[in-house]
């Protein structure tokens, strides 16, 4: 427990823009996902036909790939497609990864976005 509170403190304090000494912040592992879940699995669906489906699910997009090697290569297929970034991991500093950008505008940001994209906000205490 004591090893997860440590790891959870440094990463509040990256996060909080102020460091933390020896590491950092990168993006873990993610999934590849459709843009448009809807659009995707028909596609899936009008390429593989009776082979698209697995108990009443459509396949992911490695066994589809896998079907259809070609797939890969097609244009219409990469457009369809999107890997958000992953969850964030800490890491040393000497990891050769990226490190994640934290900074106080990506924090307005994402509240902006938490608050149903709201891009200006009324300072209650101003001068009318």
């Amino acid at each position: 427990q004591a090893i997860k509170d440590c790891r959870a403190y440094a990463t509040a304090e990256i996060m909080s823009t102020r460091g933390f000494p020896g590491f950092k912040l990168v993006a873990g592992r993610s999934k590849r996902v459709f843009k448009d879940k809807v659009v995707g699995n028909d596609y899936i669906k009008a390429q593989l036909g009776d082979k698209a489906y697995k108990k009443r699910e459509t396949v992911s997009l490695a066994q589809a790939e896998k079907v259809l090697p070609n797939l890969k290569k097609s244009e219409v297929w990469k457009d369809l497609i999107t890997k958000p970034t992953g969850k964030p991991v800490l890491v040393k500093d000497s990891d050769k990864r990226k490190a994640l950008q934290f900074t106080m505008q990506n924090e307005f940001e994402l509240d902006a976005e938490d608050m149903g994209n709201v891009k200006t906000l009324v300072d209650p205490f101003a001068a009318k």
